[in-house]
Formats: structure tokens, C-alpha cells, sequence
């Protein structure tokens, strides 16, 4: 087991109120894994440019400087001065902007919400020198369209193959993806494991199988899933769980 980790929402930052809270579970609790979250994933609310090969960083810059992400770069900024690092997971959640697709992501639009993550990355990384390699950019695909778009295992493994190269071609082969996120515990993570797990180009970009447990917090299933693998060494997390009580029955 890695550890129990937080997931921490940018928008409770409040010009600082959130330090006390991440002051105690640095320093009385220890905490070091933390899945620093933004919502919606509607940022890009018109298409920056007709080119998805080319940041349009006056469009960009606009963006990253309102005050939603503002909190994002003082929470991730405010860890890192805690000394969490590697233990950051950026996850993104909610649908996309109408044009993308809303509560899916249009096929014609793969690309751009390929160039809207990355640009994302780069910028926290270049402009605001924040220091983290955890990259889950998306929350429960195939669920409901509100959690995160409408995004079936097919789908989200070609994402996922863009993005990681997209990523490694901007100089960012240090982010690691963490991934699907799914919700349905076992039943929903299952069908997104077997495509990942036939894609090599993500495997090799994947740091961590994620999913969520609301039911019955045994997933004992996943670990013989993953070891019956040809990638028998990569581990899972539980992203998000309902009981705490049900950690105890949780292997990865």
C-alpha cells in the first residue's frame, strides 16, 4: 500500500483558507499524496485557435490568471513549499466546454482537449514552476457526464495515447499519467484495464491503475487483474472510496 492520500478542491483555497487544513495533515498527520483537483474541465470555452499543434499562449495566459486558477497554482504552489512534490496528482474534473462536446468529447475535438490538458501542464510547470509529475485528467468516464465527460474505455485509451505523446513532444516526460478514474468499483475499472493494458504506448506513460469504490470496498480483484498482466508490477489506487472502514479490505 502506498498510504491513504487527500483529494484536496483548488476552488476551497479562499485567498488562504485552506492552509490550516493543509498545515494539519502535513504536519500532524503526514500526509504526502495529494489529488489536487480543478473543476469544471470547461476552461478552453472558445476554441483558442484553429491549430491544435500551436499553443495560442495570449489566449492561455487569459486563462490561467482568473481567479479559478489562481487557486490551483496557490494550493499546488502551498504543497510544494510543504515539501510535497511527487505526491501531487493534478486531476481534472466535469465536463468539457460545449464545443468539445460537453458531457463527451467529440471525436473531431480529441486533439484539442489534447492541447487544452497539456497546455495546462506546461504552463503550471514553465510559468508558475510548480513541482509535480502526477497528471489524472479526467474523473469517472462512462458514468454520468457531470463527474467527467462521456468517455468509454476505446475512446479514453486513444486519448490517453494522444495525450502522452503530446506531453513527451512539449519537453514534460517526467508527468505520469494516473488513470481511468472509473466509477463502479471493479465492474467499472475492468473494461478500461483491459484496453490500457493492450496499449503499450500508454503503459509506458502510466504510473498508477486508478479507480473509485462506493460499493463494496473489496478489490482484491484489481490486484489479480493487474498481476495476471503483462504489466504485473504496476499498482492501483482507490481514488476515491466511501467507507473508511472498507480500507482494511483494499490490496493493490
Amino acid at each position: 500500500m502506498d498510504g491513504f492520500g487527500v483529494s484536496v478542491n483548488s476552488a476551497s483555497w479562499k485567498n488562504g483558507e485552506l492552509r490550516p487544513a493543509i498545515d494539519m495533515l502535513v504536519d500532524q498527520l503526514g500526509a504526502t499524496l495529494f489529488r489536487v483537483i480543478i473543476d469544471n474541465a470547461d476552461w478552453e470555452a472558445t476554441n483558442d485557435n484553429a491549430d491544435h499543434n500551436t499553443f495560442n499562449w495570449t489566449y492561455y495566459n487569459g486563462v490561467y490568471t482568473t481567479s479559478k486558477f489562481e487557486n490551483l497554482w496557490s494550493t499546488m504552489s502551498y504543497l510544494n513549499q510543504k515539501g510535497v512534490t511527487s505526491g501531487i496528482m493534478l486531476n481534472f474534473m466535469g465536463p468539457v466546454a460545449n464545443w468539445m462536446g460537453g458531457t463527451n468529447i467529440n471525436t473531431s475535438a480529441e486533439d484539442e482537449w489534447v492541447e487544452m490538458i497539456a497546455s495546462v501542464v506546461f504552463y503550471a510547470k514553465n510559468d508558475r514552476g510548480l513541482n509535480f509529475t502526477l497528471l489524472a485528467p479526467m474523473n469517472e468516464p462512462a458514468w454520468d457526464g457531470i463527474e467527467g465527460p462521456l468517455v468509454w474505455e476505446v475512446q479514453y485509451t486513444r486519448l490517453m495515447e494522444k495525450l502522452a505523446a503530446k506531453l513527451d513532444s512539449i519537453g514534460l516526460s517526467d508527468v505520469r499519467l494516473v488513470g481511468p478514474d472509473a466509477a463502479g468499483s471493479i465492474g467499472g475499472f475492468t473494461p478500461f484495464f483491459y484496453e490500457l493494458a493492450g496499449n503499450p504506448s500508454v503503459m509506458a506513460k502510466l504510473d498508477h491503475f486508478a479507480f473509485h469504490d462506493y460499493g463494496s470496498g473489496n478489490v482484491t480483484q484489481a490486484d489479480t487483474l493487474i498481476k495476471s498482466s503483462a504489466y504485473p508490477n504496476k499498482n492501483f489506487w482507490v481514488t476515491e472510496v466511501a467507507n473508511i472502514f472498507q480500507f482494511g479490505k483494499i490490496s493493490r
